[in-house]
């Protein structure tokens, strides 16, 4: 009979059984095989249909994973309101009951209940009571001492509510064991401490506890589903209703882990079990064992059924449930722990067929913890968010793999936050906030990135790239907004000189991007540079044109000391420079060009050094000096041809813009531009080369003041 003939007889309405191994025997009668050998033919086929049914099963609940949790929710909310509905008639009658209970054994009814604080404060799980603690206060649960490592987590007094209508019913007293709810009720009596009388005790795994928002008077409540009912409690302040719901769930959490370790435990206990059933030889060490015995005995074990073949056989079905529990480091140990072992065999049919199997998990497995990864585009999380799962895929030795879902989670992470960003009318901000995303994500991950694959340099050159890529980004909206907007030149010098302290706070954990950032910034920049600079030139040579060598005239005493305040912050001082004449107290012996020169000099020497990028070194030297030369010039010019007034005022001009403004601006770029003070002197050397005249008011011993104390 063939394989789809036989699943359609067997998945039958009618199906008999007896019927059918009859007819099966009957079918085979011509045969010389006697009826055990058919009987163990038809229990092959029979074996292999189940075993077909299984995997499909398998796949079908796999592949609906998520339908099954969607599934499951919509069934807890329907089993809500059956329990609703189905008891409603049931805790009237009991609601009645209790009251009257309660206005027996308390005496002053519920509201008195109500109103004064509870009396037994919450016990914390730092000592852990042990239940013979609870035989003093608690009457009937002599048949829960049996268990030993029973013991109390949580306790403290709850009310419990009407499910409709949220009004107290009763006071309860509940404790939190680590493998169930015990819920008791107050026994009456005048003197001593409180006593209670067990009600019911609710098994861990069977319940959940569901938060409620407050309503009315119920507040700081909270529910518990227990199969197949499900009851309102109240608490007293919401820091007890926190501690029960946080208690319930790290309770839980705790069953499942002791749960995963004992299934764990059992089957290192099956394995351990082979040295008892086994012949001598295998009882000894395994280095022992796999070099003194040849493959035909070291496989005879599992090829007869013994306790090592069924551990092996179990072995996928329990790495199956490892997965579906989503316990992918016991998964990893059971996974090594079946390679160690078949290493240690020889090869046969049984040791290829768990071998193939233990194959088909690890890839499943990797899948599974590389959906887990791209997952963790928990875009709220940071990069340690994803470190479990890299480690597992690691392990697992997929290295290349881990590195390159790692870095794509980082990336989606990243995009999504620069999305965020956004463009303020201030370049300096969305500057700030975009490098806060970008070089903190950078920063972030390199550092995780040392600790996750320091045994696999071959990523670092991954990690290279994936930051190159990221930069390109990162210096794409930059230029896109900030530098085609055309900013002024403070506003580019402080971009430029930020982005490069970011980019050595990179090079010092070994992500040196500087290389990069300097390649795709210098078109943008050196565009910047040409038109700011040739615009101060060209203002430069429109002013000293119309320059008359007059003194400069402020209109009146409050303009000029506030002049005089603004040069000062710029490290100018003009007190020499003010006529002392009462009618022209608001002049100062100085013309106007030369005050603005002072102006555009000053922030040419601070802000054009920071764009000093390797290929516009000479280029931002050359404006310097055309600047300075056209100035110089000017100035050679005024000492030559002015007379009476005009040459005092050149002459003071000349003291102002060589004496004083010059060392500031030299020093601030030379400083700047990466050199020390006196080393480097190029508007010195200009006036010494060209302009001789000037020499005389150059100052010999003048102290270096950089342009950034000013």
């Amino acid at each position: 009979m063939s394989a789809n003939r036989l699943e359609e007889a067997l998945s039958a309405e009618n199906f008999d059984v007896p019927k059918y191994i009859k007819g099966s025997l009957e079918a085979n009668t011509n045969k010389s095989h006697n009826e055990v050998q058919r009987l163990q033919e038809l229990r092959g086929k029979m074996q292999g249909v189940a075993n077909e049914s299984s995997k499909a099963m398998k796949k079908n609940v796999f592949s609906n994973y998520k339908q099954f949790i969607e599934t499951a929710k919509e069934i807890t909310h329907l089993e809500g309101e059956m329990y609703q509905l189905s008891h409603l008639l049931s805790e009237q009658k009991t609601l009645i009951e209790q009251m009257m209970d309660m206005s027996f054994i308390s005496g002053g009814g519920i509201n008195r209940t109500r109103s004064k604080p509870l009396s037994t404060a919450p016990v914390e799980n730092k000592d852990k009571k042990s239940i013979q603690a609870l035989l003093e206060k608690i009457e009937g649960i002599s048949h829960l001492s049996d268990n030993s490592d029973r013991h109390v987590l949580f306790e403290s007094d709850l009310f419990e509510l009407h499910s409709e209508t949220l009004q107290p019913l009763r006071n309860m007293h509940a404790i939190l064991l680590n493998d169930g709810l015990m819920l008791t009720s107050w026994v009456a009596q005048r003197i001593g401490a409180p006593r209670y009388k067990f009600e019911s005790l609710f098994q861990l795994e069977n319940m959940a506890a569901v938060n409620v928002k407050d309503a009315g008077d119920a507040t700081f409540a909270f529910k518990l589903l227990v199969f197949p009912e499900h009851k309102y409690f109240g608490c007293d302040s919401l820091r007890t209703k926190r501690q029960w719901l946080d208690s319930i769930e790290a309770a839980k959490r705790q069953m499942i882990q002791e749960s995963s370790l004992v299934r764990q435990a059992t089957i290192r206990n099956k394995r351990a079990s082979i040295s008892l059933v086994s012949p001598p030889q295998l009882s000894s060490n395994r280095p022992q064992k796999t070099t003194n015995l040849p493959d035909g005995q070291r496989n005879s074990g599992l090829e007869n059924g013994s306790a090592e073949s069924e551990w092996l056989r179990e072995l996928p079905d329990e790495l199956d449930v490892c997965i579906a529990q989503r316990d992918f480091e016991s998964a990893v140990e059971l996974l090594f722990e079946g390679r160690d072992h078949l290493a240690e065999c020889g090869e046969g049919p049984t040791v290829r067929q768990v071998r193939e199997k233990l194959a088909q998990k690890e890839r499943q497995l990797v899948e599974v913890v590389g959906k887990e990864l791209r997952n963790t585009g928990s875009l709220q999380g940071g990069p340690k968010a994803a470190r479990k799962a890299i480690t597992l895929l690691i392990r697992l030795g997929k290295s290349s793999q881990a590195c390159d879902l790692y870095l794509k989670s980082r990336s989606a992470a990243m995009k999504q936050s620069i999305k965020e960003v956004r463009i303020a009318e201030d370049p300096l901000s969305y500057l700030r906030h975009l490098s806060r995303i970008v070089f903190g994500t950078l920063l972030d991950v390199a550092r995780e990135f040392t600790k996750l694959f320091a045994g696999n340099p071959g990523c670092c050159s991954v990690l290279l790239f994936w930051g190159s890529g990221e930069i390109k980004t990162f210096v794409h909206l930059v230029l896109r907004h900030i530098f085609e907007p055309g900013p002024s030149l403070s506003v580019l010098g402080q971009c430029v000189s930020s982005i490069f302290d970011h980019c050595a706070e990179l090079a010092e954990l070994g992500l040196d991007l500087t290389f990069e950032v300097d390649k795709l910034m210098t078109p943008a920049v050196k565009k910047a540079i040409d038109v700011n600079c040739r615009n101060f030139i060209d203002a430069t040579r429109a002013r000293i044109t119309e320059d008359k060598w007059k003194p400069y005239n402020l209109q009146s005493e409050a303009n000029l000391n506030r002049f005089m305040e603004e040069m000062s912050d710029l490290g100018l001082r003009l007190d020499a420079f003010v006529c002392e004449d009462g009618e022209d107290r608001c002049r100062l012996w100085v013309t106007s060009s030369s005050c603005h020169f002072a102006r555009i000099a000053i922030a040419v020497s601070k802000d054009v050094p920071a764009m000093r990028l390797a290929d516009l070194r000479s280029k931002c030297d050359n404006y310097l000096l055309e600047l300075w030369q056209l100035m110089f010039q000017h100035l050679t010019d005024g000492l030559a041809a002015a007379s009476g007034q005009a040459k005092r005022v050149a002459d003071r001009s000349v003291a102002l813009i060589v004496g004083q403004l010059m060392p500031i601006c030299e020093v601030g770029y030379v400083t700047s531009a990466g050199f020390e003070a006196g080393v480097w002197t190029p508007l010195t050397d200009l006036i010494a080369a060209k302009y001789p005249a000037l020499m005389s008011y150059v100052t010999a011993d003048r102290q270096f003041e950089s342009i950034g104390d000013v």
